[in-house]
């Protein structure tokens, strides 16, 4: 069965987030499900090792109209970057700009 860009992306996000934590990584997902009921099923299935929140609003407050939409901020609340959907290969790009952030 095909997975959607949002449920290929964990892996890489989980093994990113172990791999940076200590470095000051925070990764938080945020459904825009408008079922609040589906976010802790799907990510104990996922196995996700960040925190996840629900905001059906939040899409729109930060203009994500496409699903994954990942948002780097820095440590001083600046958005420094924004990657819209996730295809095999965007792991290098993401470790990247998560690198150059945490310096």
């Amino acid at each position: 069965m095909p997975r959607g860009p949002c449920v290929a992306e964990i892996p890489s996000l989980k093994k990113l987030h172990e791999k940076y934590k200590e470095k000051g990584l925070e990764i938080l997902a945020v459904s825009i499900d408008e079922d609040s009921r589906k976010v802790r099923p799907f990510a104990t299935e996922n196995g996700l090792n960040f925190p996840v929140a629900h905001s059906p609003t939040l899409g729109k407050q930060f203009k994500a109209t496409t699903i994954p939409t990942s948002l780097f901020i820095d440590k001083h609340g600046n958005l420094r970057y924004r990657k819209i959907g996730f295809e095999e290969g965007d792991e290098r790009e993401i470790e990247i700009v998560i690198t150059e952030l945490l310096k």
